[in-house]
């Protein structure tokens, strides 16, 4: 449940977010020759958007299969939204090497009229392996394997963009309801749901 700030350590618990930091470094180690600016995002959702398409497949359905724990806690931050920070990260003078989340706000897990079925790690972890396997044999990358399982199974996954809000004037104009609202439209009429 603790929310991270932009100066504590990265921990990342995937291959993906360990790469992610240590472009981060290599970048920060020219931060006194060239203007650096590092934005960390949280789940960008929204039309268009396949990573978290399966999620909102599983919703239409009206079964929403729980990896994660019920009582968790996550932060997302809507596509266009996500842009804006880009571009007032262009256009609003702060310091080289500045470092900021993006994300919306924290948000208990809503299932509204979708079951909620929570899947057992064992099974989780096996299918992980599996989905892993026909990506091998098939020669192509997924979104679900054995390494996204820290990223999937954690209980937390959230942090605050009140340090980009503040140095930027950066602020979410969507927030996930009605984001949600949009994708799903978007994706209906799109014939994806």
């Amino acid at each position: 449940g603790h929310i991270p700030v932009e100066s504590e350590p990265c921990n990342p618990p995937t291959h993906y977010g360990r790469s992610k930091v240590a472009a981060e470094r290599v970048a920060l180690a020219i931060k006194d020759e060239v203007p650096v600016t590092i934005l960390r995002p949280t789940g960008i959702y929204g039309p268009r958007d396949t990573e978290m398409y399966q999620f909102y497949q599983a919703a239409a359905k009206g079964v929403m299969p729980l990896i994660a724990p019920r009582d968790g806690t996550f932060t997302v931050v809507y596509g266009p939204d996500c842009a804006a920070a880009a571009l007032k990260a262009l256009d609003v003078e702060h310091a080289s090497g500045s470092i900021y989340f993006v994300s919306e706000r924290i948000f208990r897990r809503i299932f509204g009229r979708v079951v909620a079925l929570q899947i057992p790690r064992p099974i989780v972890k096996l299918a992980a392996a599996g989905a892993e396997l026909v990506q091998r044999i098939r020669k192509q990358p997924g979104t679900f394997n054995r390494d996204k399982l820290g990223m999937l199974l954690a209980k937390h996954m959230n942090c605050s963009s009140e340090a980009l809000q503040k140095d930027l004037g950066w602020k979410p104009t969507v927030f996930f309801e009605d984001g949600s609202r949009v994708t799903v439209d978007w994706y209906k009429k799109n014939g994806w749901l």
